[in-house]
């Protein structure tokens, strides 16, 4: 929602990391295919990015595609300076099959990147993974001892559903671990990373990012009670951690919209902001709405006003009474064109997103969220909302992102004539527009 490359034509996954006060976003391209390389783009809040375009490419070698990576220092740092990073390719092996490999490339400045040889390239293990599956994207947190665990996504040898597992005492030499056994099953690993006496894990499931927790960072991984799906598919994906000094962050992209050009069907993505992720009095792990982001909000606009600028982007707050049981719903309605779209509110903060017909009939439900959290019987109401999409919070706790389907709409008029809505306030994004989809 708030930043997306001109430099490229179209990108997917996103990894961030924090250096002095320096953020970096590495972005991955998928111009012509799943991935051929990835760029990057620095930031001093972690809002206002400024792009440096390509990073890395992938090589010749390279059979299908590069998938995506994350960064960390070397066990060397002191000495070397060197940050490192991985992605993976493909090689086909002699009888012309895909085969994934991870390798990895080194950097002084985080923003050129220098490939390390093929005698680093981190291979399948074989014995206890699919030698012909998935091996892609180490996502590396510190051990305790020294060096690094690390998760991939991969493929289980005669397990399905599980995660990479494994350690380098370098960050460069990976030794794998038999998989993660993760229940229910799982396609893709985004991170895991430790919070309290818990390891918690953001794993993909048919195109959502679900909660998981084990005692140990070898697993077994299981969901919590509460709050097991974090991203909701067809709207968002593939979430990692991003540590700071004394917050833990969470960044993901969200989806405006798709393509019809070149390339042609390829989601139109965009960096989300990012997310406080905390553990509650419960043991549950939520998102919140991060205290940085206020540096989104430019010039106050009247609630008043009529069409504003969907182009570049809305922030929206009130008061709300939350409705009893047995009470109707509390609706913001967006109309874009003449599309209708509403945003309501439930008893007990359940969320209900969805669209309906100019006389505000015909109500079809995009997504429904219940966060199962503790809101009191006033909340604030925050939305953002910016070329098709749209994030909401409830007292502070992040509730969804959604993709409205008008991606190319520049306008949008907000509306609510319910008196439970209160000291509605709206402020203009701070941000420059990113280019026409």
């Amino acid at each position: 929602m708030i930043f997306r490359s001109d430099r490229v034509a179209a990108h997917w996954d996103t990894w961030v990391y924090k250096h002095l006060d320096t953020y970096y976003l590495y972005y991955l391209i998928t111009e012509r295919g799943p991935g051929e390389g990835f760029g990057v783009a620095t930031s001093k809040d972690g809002v206002h990015w400024q792009d440096h375009g390509w990073a890395l490419r992938q090589s010749a070698e390279n059979s299908h595609y590069l998938g995506t990576g994350a960064v960390w220092k070397a066990a060397d740092f002191d000495d070397s300076g060197r940050f490192i990073c991985n992605y993976s390719e493909h090689r086909r092996d002699a009888n012309g099959r895909n085969i994934q490999n991870i390798l990895f490339a080194w950097s002084t400045d985080l923003l050129c990147w220098t490939k390390f040889g093929a005698d680093t390239m981190f291979r399948i293990d074989p014995e206890q993974y699919d030698p012909f599956g998935r091996w892609d994207c180490i996502f590396a947190f510190p051990r305790p001892e020294g060096g690094y665990w690390g998760t991939w996504t991969a493929t289980g040898k005669q397990t399905q559903g599980i995660v990479g597992i494994g350690y380098s005492e370098d960050g460069l030499q990976w030794t794998a671990l038999p998989p993660a056994v993760v229940d229910p099953p799982v396609e893709e690993s985004g991170a895991i990373y430790p919070v309290g006496n818990r390891y918690w894990g953001m794993f993909g499931v048919d195109g959502a990012m679900r909660s998981y927790q084990a005692e140990e960072p070898t697993g077994p991984y299981l969901p919590p009670a509460k709050n097991a799906v974090f991203l909701r598919s067809g709207h968002t994906y593939f979430s990692r951690f991003l540590p700071t000094q004394g917050e833990l962050l969470v960044n993901h992209h969200c989806i405006s919209g798709v393509h019809l050009g070149a390339p042609a069907n390829c989601p139109i993505t965009y960096v989300a902001p990012f997310k406080l992720a905390q553990v509650d009095e419960e043991g549950v792990m939520r998102w919140y709405y991060w205290r940085g982001n206020e540096a989104l909000k430019a010039a106050p606009i009247s609630s008043e006003s009529g069409e504003l600028d969907f182009k570049t982007g809305v922030v929206i707050e009130g008061d709300v009474i939350l409705p009893q049981i047995g009470q109707r719903p509390l609706s913001v309605r967006f109309a874009v064109g003449d599309r209708h779209y509403v945003l309501r509110v439930l008893p007990a903060g359940v969320l209900q997103m969805g669209v309906t017909d100019p006389s505000g009939s015909n109500w079809s439900t995009a997504l429904q969220v219940d966060r199962e959290c503790r809101l009191g019987a006033t909340v604030l109401l925050r939305i953002l909302a910016r070329a098709g999409m749209m994030e909401v919070y409830l007292d502070e706790h992040f509730m969804e992102c959604w993709t409205m389907g008008c991606h190319a709409a520049k306008t949008v008029a907000i509306s609510c004539d319910d008196s439970r809505l209160t000291n509605l306030r709206m402020w203009q994004m701070s941000l420059e527009p990113a280019g026409a989809p």
